[in-house]
């Protein structure tokens, strides 16, 4: 039974097509700095994306809000809090570069 799950997934991995990222990386790399980089990428890529149509849905409210004071009220607290999160992405961001690179991991989080 394992030689057979083990010959499933040796056929699996060989049918992955030959991709090279952007940065001339290989996605299907066992090298763990590059599944950290990764897994680091996209996290920060969500919350700002979810930071920015968060701030968006707010502007959107309080456009259509016609002047109702708590409506304004609402939407302003949901904007702060948007930038709020985005300002706690990029210390969690810095943390984790310091972090890491504090115990020896290197590549993980770039910060240009």
């Amino acid at each position: 039974m394992n030689s057979l799950l083990t010959s499933a997934i040796t056929f699996f991995i060989q049918q992955l097509p030959d991709v090279t990222l952007i940065d001339g990386t290989d996605p299907y790399s066992p090298d763990p700095n590059s599944f950290f980089q990764r897994i680091v990428d996209v996290s920060i890529g969500i919350g700002v994306g979810a930071a920015v149509l968060l701030v968006g849905a707010a502007a959107y409210r309080m456009m259509l809000s016609k002047g109702e004071a708590g409506q304004i009220k609402d939407s302003m607290e949901q904007i702060q809090n948007a930038i709020l999160g985005l300002i706690l992405i990029v210390v969690a961001a810095t943390v984790t570069y310091i972090v890491l690179n504090a115990i020896g991991v290197t590549g993980v989080v770039n910060i240009t």
